[in-house]
């Protein structure tokens, strides 16, 4: 069974963000946040319990304050960023390796053709 301290520490975990259960900086300071983060089920802080009174006063006074990282917001724009410059990279790549493989084929075809015409023998590598 939860306890009212775990939920507590869950909170102090959220606000400093280090949670161990939730994903670092994917998450708001809510009554469901708090109680996955302390092991129970979303839902379990309900307002008519009156033993989860203190906590979702200090739920409350934390959402006031706590605002999530702004660096972390912009890293994941340019998470976002990096990801379709990536991709954009990887299509010019392969279309440069269809190239390459058309103008080997090419190479090829025109030596055959070079050789028939030629009146140069090999001869043959000991």
């Amino acid at each position: 069974m939860t306890t009212i301290m775990s939920l507590f520490e869950a909170l102090s975990r959220l606000e400093n963000n280090a949670p161990i259960i939730l994903k670092k900086g994917e998450y708001r300071i809510n009554n469901d946040s708090v109680a996955i983060e302390a092991g129970a089920k979303k839902g379990f802080i309900r307002k008519e319990k009156r033993e989860h009174h203190e906590i979702l006063e200090a739920i409350k006074k934390c959402q006031l304050s706590w605002k999530p990282r702004p660096d972390i917001t912009e890293w994941k724009s340019k998470c976002e960023s990096l990801t379709k410059k990536n991709k954009r990279l990887q299509m010019q790549l392969n279309e440069a390796w269809a190239r390459e493989v058309l103008l080997a084929q090419r190479l090829n075809e025109l030596e055959k053709i070079l050789a028939k015409r030629s009146n140069i023998i090999d001869f043959p590598k000991r």
